[in-house]
């Protein structure tokens, strides 16, 4: 409906219409043929050309070298961590574990699980900063 108003908008511009509403479905008919059409002969061509018309969403290869080396720095950064932070943060970020049930398993204070939490961010903020 929204492309058959800006048809209508485009075409009071240059032309009087006397009944939009009347226009207004004769447009919405039209456009929807069209689409139709359009779907048909995407149809009747064989998958791979079908295929080839599709937006590619993989990341660029750049993009994926730069992940890489993102993800390397921050391997890094955590095997450097001192190894109670890093399994309190890797059982939070990773295992999606809540800070009572990480206080709990290694009976420490809830306190303390989010001061080891915030240690880490810390520490891997300043160890990546190059990114």
């Amino acid at each position: 409906m929204q492309s058959a108003y800006i048809r209508l908008e485009q075409y009071r511009e240059k032309n009087a219409v006397a009944d939009p509403a009347a226009f207004l479905v004769q447009v919405a008919v039209n456009l929807n043929i069209d689409e139709n059409r359009r779907r048909k002969w995407l149809d009747d061509r064989p998958f791979d050309e079908a295929c080839g018309s599709l937006p590619n969403f993989e990341p660029l290869q750049d993009e994926v070298i730069s992940a890489r080396e993102r993800l390397a720095l921050v391997n890094q950064a955590l095997e450097q961590m001192p190894a109670r932070t890093r399994a309190i943060f890797l059982q939070h970020r990773i295992d999606g574990r809540k800070y009572r049930e990480i206080a709990e398993s290694m009976g420490i204070s809830q306190s303390a699980v989010e001061k080891h939490i915030a240690r880490a961010v810390l520490f891997l903020a300043e160890r990546t900063e190059e990114l």
